[in-house]
Order: C-alpha cells, then structure tokens, then sequence
C-alpha cells in the first residue's frame, strides 16, 4: 500500500501544484472555475487515498500512537479549520462549545483526535442542508492525571434509518448504498474513527433519529500534561476581567459563548435584546451579539447610552464567508464563520485594547494583508535553494513555488548529485526527495551528514505514512515536506529555514519603509 500510495501521490503531486499555480495567473472567471474544479477533485481523490491507506495500516496492525502534549481546544479548531469553507458554502453554522472543565494541555497522540473529528464532521456537513453543527468537547471522569475526553458532532440533517446504524461502522458501508445516492465517499471515516479508538482503548457510538439528525459520540482516554505552567493569551492572564453582555436568541451559540467566558473568569449576562441604560456600575465592557440581524436595532440602543461608557460591540456571524475579522468602525469587530474559542477571545482583547484607544483598525489590516497575500509570508530574495527530485513535472511545481519567493532554485535528479552540489558552499537549503536513482535521499543526507556539512535537509516525498517522519529526521534531514506539496506549507518552512542574514536584510527593510511612511504621514 505504501508503494501504490507513492506511485499516486506523484503524478497528483503535479496536478495540484500545476492547478495552484495556474489559479494565480489571471485567469478569466471561467478558466479559475475549471482550475478550482481540478484542485477540488485532486483534493477528494487524495482524501480517498489517504483513507485507504490509513484503513490498511491499521489492518495490518502497522500504526503506532505518537503520544505528546498538545491543546485540546487547538487541535479541535484545526479541524474545524479544515472543514469550514465546506460548511459555509451549503449555509451551515459550526459551533465548538468547550467546557471549562477540560485541561488547557494534555498528554495524547493529537493527529488521531484531529482525524476523527475531522472525518466526524465532514460526514456532518455531507448528510447535512440546513442548520446547525455542534461539536461538544468536556471531560466526564478525572482520576489523578487520567481523564476520559468526551467529544461530541452533532447535527441537524437527514439523520439514520433505524435498520442502517449497526453497520455504520464498518468498512465501505454508509447510510445509502444504492445507486442513486447523492453522496460521495469511501465508507471508510467511520471504519477508521472506530480503529483509533480501538487502538487507545476509547470507543465511538452513534444514535440518530431519521430525518431529524444523528449524534457521534467518541470517548477517548488522555493524561493531563504537568510538566508546564499553561499560560494561555486572552483574559486569563490580566488583573482586570472585563463585564460582557451576551445579546440574542441563538441558544446553543450562548451556551458555548458561556462555556467560554467562565472558562476565562469573564461576568457576562445574558439578555435577548440590549438593554435599555443600565446603571452606572453595571456597563459592560462589550457586548456580543449572536443574532447579526438585530445589529442595527443594538447599535441603536448602544447609541443612547454615555459616549463616555459606550461598550465596544462583537457581532457574531456563523454564515459570514470571509474567515478574517471586519472592523466595521473604531468600536465594531465582527467574526465571520464558525464559532471558535481562540477566535473570540483575540476578537474581545483588540475591542478592549481600543477602550485605551489602540489603532486595532491597523493591526487588523497588517494581518489580512499578510494572510490574503497568494503568495504566502515574504519573499526570500536570494536564498539558493537545492531540489533533488527525479519526476520532471514536480521539477517544474516546485521550482516555480520557489521562484514566486524569489529563491535561486538549483535542480538535480539523484542523491549523488545532490552531495556534490551541497559540498558547493552556496547553498541554504536543500529539498530531498526519498525514491530516486542511483542513490536515494536518505543515503544522500546521511553522506552530506557525514562531511560535515549542516545545510537544512527537508524531506519531499510522497511516502506520507505515519512514522515515516520521525525516520527521516533521524536520518538527519531537519524537517518534512509531503507531497502534494501545498504552497503555504512550503513557505512555512521556507521562512523557519531560511539564513539568519536574509531574515535580518527583510526586516531591516520593513523597518526602513516604516520610517520612511512615518515621515511621509
């Protein structure tokens, strides 16, 4: 499986990377249609492969749990990340309500968590045309530093019949079989749900009601980290907690938003719509409002309160498209997408930074620029980079993603060409395929290991089986790149590996172009 998983992954790789590069050409309306159905189906066909793949693994008894602290709350959005576009563009809202009671860090294998939520509400979404996903996360028993992590996808869909439930978790099947399903898919995500709970000694279960919904119910055992003292950013770690009024109707959406709240030691209340003017001592120092369309009857009320104590305002909305906050004014933040812990909690700290009259307005744009810029973080403008890779057309992906960063790309098609190229001095870093002729890349990093010479070696390979990373670092390669290479993956680790001198120069410019706009100003 792993060879037949290689043998796919590589020409797939060249899709993807061909279709992203032709999506930031200028294409017409039409041609980016037909470039993003093909990066859509590319995507799918490596969901299935990667499915398979995992499913055989666990047959075979092959898979080893990779156990490390992690946040469980990040490891949740991560997911929920994942699958967010899929969910807005059917119109469906996603709410992650965390308990407080849940620890900020524990002990687990986080890529498994991660795989079975992910695969839990892609099915959501999938069964799903209207409504609302709740995913459900608390603990149900702690005893010393053991705790049973309790994780629950719940929607509103067109739910199981009765007869089908029995065989939903087993391999290949799903809910409609016959011919004329409309739903796609490799029946396997459930399959593999139930084998990583079999794995760490949990269990997944499921009850549903036809046409009303289903509810996915995993219980999953983890230890509680305390090797570190967890500072978490927000209010937690402030002498000051703030008062927050919790303004609409959305009942699950308040209770996650209290689960919050409490969790961060922030006072809120609650009421269906603003208040008329409270007391002096009970303002608040936000409101959130959870049902967007009542945003003008609020702003309305806030409007008669003393400017001197007017709350700063956080509009909540589940269905709004773009995933970055929108400063509607110096006073207005407003979320879009699905409810996150993390994403509230940054939204409520700049609204109350602008209470001491910080420009958020410009820390806000600093970030979109960054994160809707196509090409990633910055550009790399002289940084010589190896890439030693035998498959012509993944030749061509990756040296343009390169050159986009403004790298110095240097190609060749096997291990020993590779070491004598290294030996050359100039270059910072080197991509390193794992199967190519003559000699491969791990006896190739092993042989530049050898001389002495400590250029960062990053794995490119289409071998993307669990393990397979902690074996190349060994080797002596520095990180790991899996193909189908994903652009911001690729810059990621371009920034984080780049030479010190290059990092210092792009800084030293942004310092110098800061001035030079400050005295312009």
């Amino acid at each position: 499986m792993a060879n037949i998983s290689h043998e796919i992954r590589t020409p797939l790789n060249a899709v993807i990377g061909s279709a992203d590069i032709l999506h930031h050409t200028g294409l017409t309306s039409e041609q980016m249609r037909y470039t993003q159905m093909i990066k859509t189906s590319s995507d799918a066909l490596l969901s299935v492969l990667d499915d398979v793949l995992t499913y055989s693994r666990f047959e075979a008894q092959a898979i080893t749990l990779n156990n490390q602290p992690f946040s469980i709350d990040t490891c949740i959005e991560e997911a929920i990340d994942i699958i967010s576009q899929s969910a807005l563009q059917k119109g469906l809202e996603v709410i992650f309500d965390f308990y407080p009671d849940v620890p900020a860090q524990v002990i687990g294998d986080h890529a498994r968590i991660r795989q079975i939520v992910i695969n839990l509400l892609a099915n959501a979404i999938k069964f799903t045309q209207h409504g609302v996903i709740t995913v459900t996360v608390k603990c149900t028993h702690i005893e010393g530093n053991n705790l049973n992590l309790y994780i629950s996808v719940k929607d509103t869909g067109m739910g199981i019949a009765k007869n089908k439930i029995d065989s939903m978790f087993m391999p290949f099947i799903q809910s409609d079989n016959s011919i004329t399903r409309k739903h796609g898919g490799s029946g396997l995500g459930l399959t593999i749900c139930r084998q990583i709970c079999d794995v760490v000694g949990g269990d997944i279960s499921v009850s549903s009601e036809f046409n009303k919904g289903s509810e996915f119910i995993v219980n999953y055992p983890l230890q509680i980290d305390t090797t570190d003292s967890i500072l978490r950013e927000g209010f937690a770690a402030r002498s000051k907690k703030p008062k927050v009024w919790i303004v609409g109707s959305h009942e699950i959406l308040k209770t996650a938003l209290e689960h919050t709240l409490t969790r961060f030691s922030i006072t809120f209340e609650h009421y269906e719509v603003c208040p008329d003017i409270p007391k002096y001592d009970s303002f608040p120092d936000a409101i959130v409002l959870t049902d967007p369309q009542m945003l003008a009857q609020t702003r309305e009320r806030i409007n008669t309160y003393n400017s001197l104590n007017s709350p700063c305002l956080l509009i909540l909305d589940l269905l709004g498209k773009s995933l970055l906050p929108q400063n509607i004014n110096d006073r207005e933040l407003r979320l879009n997408g699905p409810y996150k812990v993390s994403h509230v909690l940054r939204a409520i700290s700049l609204l109350e930074e602008q209470l001491f009259h910080l420009d958020i307005i410009f820390t806000n744009r600093d970030q979109k620029e960054t994160l809707e810029s196509p090409l990633g973080l910055t550009q790399l403008s002289g940084t010589n980079v190896l890439v030693a890779e035998d498959n012509t057309n993944n030749q061509i992906v990756i040296r343009q993603f390169l050159e986009q960063k403004g790298c110095r790309v240097h190609i060749v098609s096997d291990g020993q060409e590779a070491i004598i190229k290294a030996q050359s001095g100039e270059i910072d870093i080197i991509f390193m395929d794992i199967q190519m002729p003559i000699l491969d890349g791990i006896s190739a990093t092993k042989a530049i290991r050898k001389l002495g010479i400590t250029t960062p070696i990053i794995v490119l390979t289409a071998n993307a089986i669990h393990g397979d990373k902690e074996r190349f670092i060994d080797a002596g390669m520095n990180d790991y790149l899996a193909k189908p290479i994903v652009s911001e993956t690729l810059y990621l680790l371009l920034d984080k590996y780049a030479p010190e001198q290059v990092i210092e120069s792009k800084h030293l410019k942004l310092s110098r172009l800061a001035q030079v706009w400050e005295k312009l100003s």
